[in-house]
């Protein structure tokens, strides 16, 4: 092998390794891009009570909860993006805790893990069902 011979084979070694790494890179991004993300947001209820444009599920739940424990190991399994969004509140870490109490009283909440459907400035109690992967609310109290 001659010297021109030897250089242009060192060219196209060095762009197929650029090649090789750009496309270990965009496949990453790509990958990491589509893995599944967590559809339980947490939160506080002054964030949550400000949400007026559509529905959201207010999950209340504590972290010593070992019932609680096992929904969010349910609800991992959802995929972000369900519809209504789900947003987690840690009762004993709740900021806003005259807001709480009042919730609890006004919706009679006796346990967690406990589930309430707010819509505009309406609130109400609902069920959790699970059905392959998707979460279903069925209304537990009339207006």
């Amino acid at each position: 092998m001659n010297q021109s011979e030897k250089f242009i084979c060192g060219k196209y070694h060095k762009r197929g390794k650029a090649l090789f790494v750009s496309l270990l890179f965009l496949s990453s991004f790509v990958l990491l891009s589509c893995s599944k993300a967590n559809a339980v947001q947490h939160s506080t209820l002054d964030e949550v009570m400000n949400i007026r444009d559509k529905e959201v599920i207010i999950y209340l739940a504590r972290d010593d909860c070992p019932t609680c424990k096992k929904t969010d190991q349910q609800l991992k399994k959802v995929t972000a993006g369900s519809q209504p969004s789900i947003y987690r509140i840690e009762t004993k870490k709740e900021p806003n805790r005259e807001l709480l109490n009042k919730l609890i009283q006004e919706q009679n909440i006796k346990e967690v893990p406990t589930f309430l459907s707010k819509k505009n400035d309406k609130v109400f109690k609902v069920n959790l069902k699970m059905d392959q992967k998707k979460p279903t609310f069925q209304r537990l109290s009339e207006d």
